[in-house]
């Protein structure tokens, strides 16, 4: 929870698919219409076709992912991918970022990304990196040491994007407060089961942890393949800058109509996403 609340080609390599329900054989309102770059030749696939590629020649292979929450959040904003790829056989670990031994205002982005190295020390390979908003700067920052075999990237922070803030108290964000109100306008694309479970999970964050964010530089692309996820209701990250940071990358874009910044992991279609994430992280490990 970055910001302010209150308000596929899969690339196969190249290409823009239309991605099913969850399934082969129906149309996915989530991904209705999805944008991949770089396109050469915007050819079109369905969902049915790209899992027939991936038990193919590039037949899909168990993976092992690492699941790094964003900023305000936790471990239990992975809950509803974590039934997807435990399904499709995934060995999946998801570290709650916790503050450093100092406390929480004088923890720094090292902190985390220190914590993420030891946690992938228990992971074997392939290993997937899965960020989401600040899970996602830092999951693209430790790519190449963590020897990643794929990275995928939910609404990722971009350092350029990150607004400074006025809500901050004696170095901490409250976003312990957050009401009910506030959490439903921030996931105009939940159920109200999953705004009241929210409303009552946010935490607090480190003020240098977003200013650290902020000043961050962005780091080369990795080796392994990339897949960035962009919500079209991104009030946080404008899901512009991820297109434009998906083109630079040269990685695979798929554009998430009506999904709302945490919408991908919170939202009704959260594991809709997630299958697609899966079925192409499989098809790639």
């Amino acid at each position: 929870m970055v910001g302010r609340a209150e308000q596929t080609p899969l690339r196969e390599c190249n290409g823009l698919a239309r991605v099913g329900h969850g399934g082969c054989d129906e149309g996915l309102p989530v991904v209705a219409s999805i944008a991949c770059c770089p396109l050469r030749d915007r050819s079109r696939t369905n969902f049915g076709a790209l899992q027939h590629a991936a038990n193919g020649d590039n037949a899909p292979m168990s993976i092992n992912a690492l699941l790094v929450h964003g900023a305000g959040g936790g471990a239990w904003e992975w809950n509803a991918w974590a039934r997807v790829l435990r399904a499709h056989g995934a060995r999946l670990l998801a570290p709650e970022l916790v503050p450093a031994v100092a406390g929480l205002r004088t923890t720094r982005l090292a902190d985390y990304s220190a914590q993420l190295r030891e946690a992938a020390g228990t992971l074997p390979t392939p290993r997937v990196l899965v960020g989401a908003s600040l899970g996602g700067l830092l999951a693209m920052q430790l790519a190449d040491e963590l020897a990643a075999s794929a990275l995928v990237l939910v609404n990722p922070l971009l350092p350029g994007t990150v607004a400074a803030r006025d809500d901050v108290v004696d170095g901490i964000v409250p976003w312990s407060r957050t009401s009910l109100a506030r959490t439903r306008r921030a996931l105009p694309d939940a159920d109200d089961a999953t705004v009241l479970y929210a409303a009552t999970r946010w935490r607090d964050e480190s003020a240098a942890v977003l200013a650290d964010a902020r000043a961050a530089t962005l780091p080369a692309r990795p080796a392994c393949r990339v897949l960035v996820l962009a919500s079209e209701r991104d009030h946080d990250v404008p899901p512009e800058a991820t297109r434009g940071f998906a083109h630079a990358w040269r990685a695979d874009f798929v554009l998430l109509p009506g999904a709302s910044h945490v919408g991908p992991l919170l939202g009704r279609d959260a594991a809709r996403v997630a299958e697609l994430a899966a079925t192409w992280s499989m098809s790639r490990a």
